[in-house]
């Protein structure tokens, strides 16, 4: 993705990202205990896995082997260095907003996650890679979301395009989706995920703040 000024849509620096392989993610994700991580990993898209699993066994040692992790004598996995406080922000996490853009071929995904700990942003690159930056404590998250679709929408050259946000709960996701057609017409829709209503005509708006104000 190509981003338009030098913090990002996440508002975070470039060279505050961390890099991630899947392994690796699914070993941190499996020292939470209960929601928080399961509905992190399960927005991730990412399989659940028994303890022991020899997926997790790859994560550990890449960990390790990049000094992201110790072992300790009881031979827990003790998170370090730059993915100590992200761990803790996937495990705790109390807050999950997916944001999406998509067009033809091109399709730009990321999991924005807040928790008591802080907030980031994560977004899955090519050869099963995964970035995660830093999200500033005073930006709303549904805010970055639509920073992060206008962001795609600016990366791409060809219509229509296909924006949404999605509120990931418990108690049921809610999402807003705008569509650009080729005549640049803006249409949105919003509501819960599995009944989103036929979209309506809207103003276009480039920030895509309409898509956060859809949620509100």
């Amino acid at each position: 993705m190509t981003e338009q000024n030098p913090t990002g849509p996440a508002g975070g620096r470039a060279d505050q990202t961390i890099e991630l392989t899947g392994f690796e993610l699914l070993s941190l994700l499996s020292l939470g205990e209960g929601d928080p991580a399961r509905i992190t990993r399960e927005s991730l898209r990412l399989p659940e896995v028994p303890e022991g699993s020899a997926l997790i066994g790859a994560g550990l040692s890449s960990l390790l082997v990049r000094k992201l992790a110790t072992v300790n004598d009881a031979g827990v996995l003790a998170p370090q260095g730059k993915v100590l406080a992200l761990t803790a922000v996937l495990n705790r996490a109390t807050e999950w907003i997916e944001a999406a853009g998509v067009s033809g071929e091109t399709n730009h995904v990321a999991l924005l996650v807040r928790s008591p700990d802080g907030a980031a942003l994560i977004e899955p690159k090519p050869y099963g890679i995964w970035q995660a930056l830093p999200v500033p404590a005073t930006d709303r998250l549904i805010d970055v979301a639509a920073r992060y679709v206008r962001a795609t929408y600016q990366d791409v050259d060809t219509l229509p395009f296909a924006g949404s946000i999605k509120l990931i709960a418990p108690a049921g996701d809610r999402a807003a989706a705008v569509r650009i057609g080729e005549d640049k017409a803006w249409e949105i829709s919003s509501g819960p995920v599995e009944r989103l209503p036929r979209p309506v005509p809207v103003e276009a708006d480039p920030t895509f703040g309409v898509l956060a104000k859809a949620l509100a």
